[in-house]
């Protein structure tokens, strides 16, 4: 739950774009094609709110934290 602390996440399902130091959240269809042109075509960067990667780590850091979660 630590990473999910540093990363915003306050409910399920959430997903979000991590852009550098900044974390936007997704709010549309949940279809391939919605959500592929969120990502591929930077829609996030006008759509979403921007909010700063609550983290006391980088980028990396946090990333490693979070798929080293999954790989145990």
């Amino acid at each position: 739950m630590q990473i999910c602390h540093r990363m915003g996440v306050n409910g399920f399902p959430t997903l979000s774009v991590l852009d550098g130091a900044y974390v936007y959240d997704y709010q549309g269809a949940l279809t391939v094609e919605a959500l592929t042109s969120f990502v591929n075509n930077k829609e996030y960067l006008e759509r979403a709110k921007k909010r700063p990667l609550l983290h006391e780590f980088t980028w990396r850091e946090n990333l490693e934290t979070g798929l080293n979660t999954f790989v145990k």
